[in-house]
């Protein structure tokens, strides 16, 4: 499994991109920035170069290729021992998209995980997909989480709906960006100063709850 790690400490945050990879849009500059502020920050390639082709035909049969038990093996076999063996003693999780999903699971099941943030999150979508019930899964997260929403999220997930408020019960945060559109934080085009600010507001946002909570 490749990895881009940067950053040095014993407060870590595991980075989970979208289903378009590693190297796409700007998640290895939010790594960059969350290392600046003094956290170790590992964005790993849980895809093994496999992304999204933007076939939305062939979505399903791709995303079906990495359910959640194959996710959560790699996190518990390669991912968090590398951080401990690293240095690392507490550890947060922010996702993207798709990497929201990852968050909400690894945030119910993984003890080590004491923090999750995301933005513009696909839960609710891909746990459709899966069968899988994000009620439930939200009910089992007892660290606190920051979900930021676009405008075109889901309503269960924004400020007032059932999931972000059921999400709240564990210390949880959830912002809405109305005039921005699913993808903002990591691919909005930063031409628009509408766009520019947004990005600048919820990634200083996801920096200081990890200051807070890690």
């Amino acid at each position: 499994m490749d990895v881009y790690h940067v950053g040095t400490g014993e407060k870590a945050v595991i980075v989970v991109y979208e289903v378009f990879g590693m190297e796409s849009g700007r998640v290895k500059l939010i790594s960059d920035q969350l290392a600046h502020h003094g956290f170790q920050v590992i964005l790993p390639d849980f895809f093994r170069s496999d992304i999204f082709s933007g076939d939305w035909n062939n979505f399903k049969p791709w995303l079906f290729k990495f359910p959640w038990p194959k996710v959560k093996e790699d996190l518990q076999s390669k991912v968090l021992p590398f951080l401990h063996a690293n240095g690392a003693k507490c550890i947060g999780m922010v996702g993207f998209c798709w990497g929201n999903w990852v968050v909400f699971h690894a945030c119910a099941e993984l003890g080590d995980i004491k923090a999750g943030a995301s933005a513009h999150p696909s839960a609710v979508k891909a746990c459709e997909h899966f069968g899988e019930d994000v009620g439930e899964i939200i009910k089992e997260i007892h660290v606190p989480n920051l979900v930021l929403t676009a405008g075109n999220d889901p309503d269960s997930i924004k400020p007032g709906g059932v999931h972000a408020e059921n999400l709240k019960k564990s210390g949880g945060e959830v912002d809405e960006y109305k005039e921005q559109n699913h993808g903002w934080v990591t691919r909005g085009d930063l031409s628009d100063p509408k766009v520019e600010a947004a990005v600048k507001d919820a990634t200083d946002k996801i920096i200081a709850f990890f200051k807070r909570h890690l």
